[in-house]
């Protein structure tokens, strides 16, 4: 969870009209233009964080790179060189992008919501001389002072380190702040905190009274100043600016508990929850009539946050997922977008948003519609594949795209932006990546129409709200329905193993049931079920990640691992709350 890398650009002039990021081969360079006087210009110390070498001294700006250098003079303008002159705005000097490209700089794609120029830029003859007549003051020069001072660019100071710690529930939160004079851009690699720019002194402190992690180091590099995390094993954070004095803070988080979890307080179970202990099973029931199922899905965390979360007086862990990626391996859809696609061969149950249940094996898809026609998604993920369509729903953490792709950027069936290198998706942001020469009816431009819908095989499906695929089914309509060769499941793999073992299921009645056994095979676990009385049943996924949380505590004795989605049991809404 820790290698991974997140590109924070703290922009300084976020009020400016016509504000374009920069990018360098399609990495973020941390830096934006903006407009001025009616030119489209870059501020003087975003030059550095392009390569850009920046000399200055109280009347003269010098710009090198590679076989380039261009000076500029107070009152006078550009030595040997017709180019705009700088713009004095604000106590601050701008560069108009006509310089850049007399740098060497080469765009590689000029579009209204982005600027990329290539990683290399090329080297392009000097300007030509001006004949000395043109030494006229530059009008770009604040009036009516004709020799106005160069300020200096002043670099934000790393003034020191401040923490605290703090538990709540069984996660305690380590939180770091790396005082600054001013605001900088940054970058987050690894356990690593590249604070752009940035000069100090270097500094290591220790951070008593945190299991998290043991302390942090602060040294100057070429880039600025570095900080280095030294953390625990399972310790993450994340990192963000804040402003008023400007700052950058590290939030570490490490789950601390007790060696077993906590069992639930059956004297304080809320009023329509029943629990009942046969055997080595254990049932939790919520009352329909109280009650309604909710799935919630996210990042990787333990099922008592989600039911924090989400509100709710109960939760169970949710379907199968890769412990590599974190990212489910089959079907789920929230709030009738389909977050992951399904493998069209296991159980599945689906919610209507007045908490009626579904249960059978559904098949959906994308379909992206155009002016040219209509095309089938091939998958839903974040990674680009060749040849391939594919879709997906931005988490706010996994980047889409790549070299040689397309990336759009979809919100209510416009085309909102296209990219041409990897990003961040943000949470709820539709995103398709494609290659243009495979797919050629799909646009590439910002504002064309794009229409994305779900297609079912069965129609029926289309009133689920929520749909969660995991298997296999145990019992259907009250008889036993284990079958793992229809759901294509390997019983001589672990997923079959005896071990400890979830379900969601319903009674007779249509009261909704939280199933837990504390060891035994997928064949055992529907005996069990049957016998209690469940009419339908579909196993979660259990083993290591089987959890049932109500009224602040476990039904299983062993302590789960995070998983990405959850069933939680929310209060019925009243005709008058919807």
């Amino acid at each position: 969870m820790r290698s991974r890398v997140f590109a924070v650009a703290l922009l300084l002039f976020l009020n400016s009209a016509h504000a374009r990021p920069v990018y360098l081969a399609g990495q973020n360079a941390r830096t934006q233009t903006r407009t001025l006087q009616g030119q489209e210009v870059l501020p003087l110390e975003g030059l550095v964080l392009l390569g850009v070498q920046v000399n200055q001294d109280r009347q003269t700006i010098e710009l090198v790179f590679q076989n380039n250098r261009f000076v500029f003079k107070s009152g006078s303008g550009w030595e040997g060189a017709t180019l705009p002159g700088l713009v004095f705005e604000q106590g601050k000097w701008y560069v108009p992008l006509a310089v850049l490209d007399a740098l060497g700089f080469r765009a590689l794609n000029n579009l209204p919501e982005l600027l990329d120029y290539a990683a290399l830029p090329v080297v392009v003859p000097a300007a030509q001389p001006v004949e000395t007549a043109q030494t006229s003051p530059a009008p770009m020069l604040p009036e009516p002072v004709p020799n106005p001072e160069v300020p200096q660019v002043v670099l934000p100071q790393f003034q020191g380190i401040r923490h605290s710690v703090q538990i709540e529930e069984y996660t305690e939160r380590t939180r770091i702040v790396l005082d600054l004079s001013a605001p900088t851009q940054y970058e987050v690699k690894d356990n690593k905190i590249t604070l752009f720019a940035t000069q100090g002194q270097n500094l290591a402190q220790a951070i008593a009274g945190s299991k998290g992690v043991k302390g942090i180091r602060v040294e100057q590099n070429a880039q600025g100043m570095r900080a280095s995390l030294t953390l625990s094993r399972d310790a993450e954070f994340k990192v963000f600016p804040l402003q008023n004095p400007p700052r950058v803070v590290i939030d570490v988080f490490q789950f601390v508990r007790p060696v077993t979890p906590p069992f639930p307080n059956l004297s304080s179970l809320p009023a329509g929850v029943s629990y009942q202990k046969l055997g080595d099973l254990e049932l939790l029931t919520f009352q329909r009539s109280q009650f309604q199922p909710k799935l919630t899905s996210g990042f990787l965390q333990g099922v008592e946050t989600f039911v924090k979360q989400g509100q709710a007086v109960a939760g169970i862990n949710g379907g199968y997922f890769d412990m590599k990626t974190g990212f489910p391996v089959d079907m789920v859809v929230k709030e009738g977008r389909l977050l992951f696609g399904g493998l069209e061969k296991r159980a599945a149950v689906g919610f209507t948003s007045s908490g009626d249940l579904m249960w059978g094996i559904p098949k959906a898809r994308y379909t992206l519609s155009t002016p040219l026609g209509q095309e089938r998604v091939n998958s839903v993920r974040s990674g680009p594949r060749d040849g391939w369509l594919t879709l997906f729903v931005g988490d706010g953490k996994n980047v889409v795209g790549g070299k040689n792709f397309v990336t759009l950027t979809v919100q209510d069936g416009v085309v909102t932006r296209v990219s041409t290198g990897a990003f961040k998706a943000a949470e709820g942001e539709i995103t398709v990546t494609f290659q243009p020469e495979k797919h050629p009816i799909l646009p590439t431009k910002v504002g064309a129409t794009v229409g994305v819908s779900v297609a079912w095989t069965d129609e029926s499906w289309l009133t689920a709200r929520d749909v969660l695929a995991a298997g296999p089914m145990l019992v259907k309509d009250s008889q036993y329905a284990v079958n793992a060769v229809q759901e294509d499941f390997d019983t001589g793999a672990s997923v079959w193993r005896p071990t400890r073992q979830v379900a969601f299921g319903t009674t007779g009645a249509g009261d909704y049931v939280f199933a837990y056994l504390k060891w035994g095979t997928p064949e055992d676990f529907a005996r069990a079920l049957l016998k209690a009385g469940l009419k339908q049943a579909m196993r979660l996924d259990s083993g290591t990640s089987a959890t049932v949380f109500v009224s602040g505590g476990f039904l299983n004795r062993t302590w789960s691992r995070p998983v990405p989605n959850a069933i939680l049991m929310v209060p019925r809404l009243t005709t008058a709350q919807k």
